[in-house]
């Protein structure tokens, strides 16, 4: 063996000694995590990943840059309610020490967070993706688990997608209950099944601007209605992110995909009509994002006139 890739090799093998002499806490501050740093220390959470014999743990740290992607005043309000900051951290904590190669490309994985939450894994050529953020580096190994930094905090689920539509502060009611009507909601319901959706959901007054005519006649048939909920529906989890880099979104109406295209501003502009208001509302099955207007597919064109 050359001399050169002896070299290489010793110290390689001495940087994954020295990692596992370190804990997870030590690891956070040799990497100079310190608004991550600073948040667990403020919560009495370090103890956890300091001490060896815990775990073994997966740990997801957001960078420093990370966290300035937030508004500060959502940083603040979280930073000062102690259960909402214990619930975002410990969404970042995972059960089982998980290696980038444990994840083989292509691949959906949904890992459980020490606060009982569903984290999404996603190993592609972009990277390994957890939920809307990617890791900036991996494998980070310390003697209590392995550690990932990450480009951007992870929203704690607000429940299931049922749960986000029925939460009065997204306005998203009326099409939860063409939903209901349509008996679908089990569909949308499971925390825990295989099943992954995005969904795009007309607001209130989204659904208030849609002509009478045109509801009725989605609404007194089945059929109808099934299809003009489902032409709202991605099967898998797509953030903004990802809407933002295509062209079409397939949707779970067979042979029917919604145009993405750029407003005069640059912002998405879904068929050419609907706005995205509310982005990246994380659920236990998916994820939902609040729309302006409503899509019409076009197997219902000949219905509504």
């Amino acid at each position: 063996m050359h001399f050169l890739n002896v070299l290489s090799l010793v110290a390689c093998l001495f940087t994954i000694a020295l990692g596992q002499n370190l804990t997870l806490y030590d690891q956070i501050k040799s990497h100079n995590a310190t608004t991550f740093l600073r948040l667990i220390e403020k919560e009495g959470l370090a103890s956890i990943l300091q001490n060896p014999s815990d775990g073994p743990y997966t740990l997801l740290v957001p960078t420093d840059k990370a966290f300035a992607k937030l508004p500060p005043d959502d940083l603040h309000r979280v930073e000062h309610n102690s259960q909402a900051l214990q619930e975002v951290i410990q969404y970042h904590l995972i059960h089982g020490a998980n290696l980038e190669h444990d994840f083989l490309f292509g691949r959906h994985y949904f890992l459980k967070s020490k606060n009982g939450h569903v984290v999404r894994v996603y190993r592609s050529a972009t990277g390994t993706h957890f939920n809307q953020a990617t890791a900036v580096k991996s494998d980070i190994q310390a003697s209590n688990g392995v550690m990932y930094l990450i480009n951007s905090v992870l929203d704690v689920p607000e429940g299931t997608v049922v749960d986000i539509l029925g939460n009065i502060a997204y306005n998203t009611s009326d099409f939860l209950h063409l939903i209901k009507l349509a008996r679908l909601q089990t569909n949308y319901a499971n925390p825990t099944g295989l099943n992954r959706y995005t969904v795009f959901a007309p607001n209130n007054a989204a659904m208030a601007a849609m002509p009478a005519a045109h509801l009725e006649a989605i609404k007194n048939d089945t059929t109808n209605l099934r299809m003009f909920i489902e032409y709202h529906v991605h099967s898998g989890t797509m953030h903004i992110g990802t809407v933002e880099k295509h062209h079409t979104i397939r949707t779970t109406l067979p042979n029917h995909n919604i145009a993405v295209t750029p407003d005069t501003t640059g912002d998405v502009l879904l068929d050419h009509i609907a706005h995205i208001t509310l982005s990246d509302i994380e659920a236990e099955n998916g994820v939902v994002h609040v729309i302006d207007h409503v899509l019409m597919p076009q197997i219902l064109t000949p219905i509504i006139g």
